[in-house]
């Protein structure tokens, strides 16, 4: 509470009606009930605009439905590639690392060097013995069909010689 300089207690102001007073203000009365304004002239309107914002609200919940199934869709065969792909760098990666093996060991192993030129350049040295052996996928070749002697001893008969 407030006090004077004495230490005294103010009154309270005039228009609050003493201390803890409830209640409308000296001035007024309160504010008056509200009235609903309505037009009676106004013509109501049968053909309202809600059922048309309705089906375009509908409609735009459609068509944002099937754009994200479409971009779900889309999403997933995103993923599915990139799986693929990363599959795939992960055998070109394993591929290059035995590539670069077996280049290390061309460049630093003579042994290897000299048996690939015998196997694949069919190279050999001036004392090896070579024997070729026939070919086992060839199929050999199927004998010469000859006819019989008897058809060969007798010649055909032409009527038509003199």
């Amino acid at each position: 509470m407030p006090q004077r300089p004495g230490r005294q207690v103010q009154p309270p102001p005039a228009h609050r009606r003493g201390a803890g007073g409830r209640g409308h203000l000296s001035r007024g009365q309160g504010l008056p009930p509200l009235v609903p304004v309505i037009r009676p002239d106004a013509p109501v309107r049968s053909d309202s605009f809600r059922p048309v914002l309705g089906a375009a609200v509908l409609l735009a919940f459609a068509l944002l439905a099937i754009a994200g199934l479409k971009s779900n869709r889309d999403l997933q065969a995103a993923r599915a590639h990139e799986s693929m792909l990363k599959a795939k760098i992960a055998a070109t990666r394993a591929e290059s690392e035995r590539l670069q093996v077996r280049i290390d060991r061309l460049r630093h192993d003579p042994g290897m060097l000299e048996r690939l030129a015998r196997e694949d350049l069919g190279m050999v040295h001036p004392r090896d013995v070579v024997i070729e052996l026939p070919d086992p996928k060839a199929a050999p070749a199927p004998p010469v069909a000859t006819p019989p002697p008897a058809a060969q001893a007798v010649p055909a008969a032409n009527p038509q010689e003199p």
